[in-house]
């Protein structure tokens, strides 16, 4: 069955709520025009998407563990409109584990994600030196991101720019 593009909530100039999902039921979610990527009308940009499935990850398996690490292999084109996500711990364990997330566009899977997440504990023996802090943002000269590509998610960016 093909997959339909060009479905962003919106994208027929209905109104739409300032936010990159709606959530339809407990995995099932529609993608808004915030989400569009940069290169074709009917695709998400990773970037939201990445953020859903983390935080899927951690509304669904709450865990007092830490995320040591995340992977996301994107498996094809991320189609805007209605998806579903699925979440599962493939090994689990009491110091670490390992849990998955999977954005599926009817059958198709566009992104996978991967998280180990570890038991938190002392690191004081190999605590390393801190850099020095950011200067507040409002001192930073803003940078328009849509003034250099397309896209729903870029003109949903703030960004701030340093001199060095």
């Amino acid at each position: 069955m093909p997959i339909a593009t060009n479905l962003h909530m919106g994208h027929d100039n209905t109104a739409y709520p300032d936010a990159y999902y709606v959530r339809q039921n407990k995995d099932q979610f529609v993608s808004t025009l915030h989400s569009q990527g940069a290169w074709q009308p009917g695709e998400q940009h990773l970037a939201p998407a990445a953020g859903l499935l983390l935080a899927e990850i951690e509304r669904r398996l709450p865990s007092d563990k830490l995320i040591s690490r995340v992977t996301f292999d994107v498996l094809g084109v991320i189609h805007s409109g209605p998806f579903t996500v699925d979440v599962q711990v493939v090994r689990p364990g009491r110091s670490i584990e390992l849990v998955e997330a999977r954005m599926c566009h009817g059958d198709q899977v566009s992104v996978h994600a991967r998280v180990w997440r570890l038991s938190a504990s002392d690191t004081t023996s190999v605590e390393g030196l801190e850099w020095n802090p950011l200067p507040p943002p409002e001192s930073l000269h803003p940078l328009t991101f849509s003034s250099i590509w397309d896209g729903g998610f870029i003109a949903t960016l703030e960004a701030r720019r340093g001199g060095g």
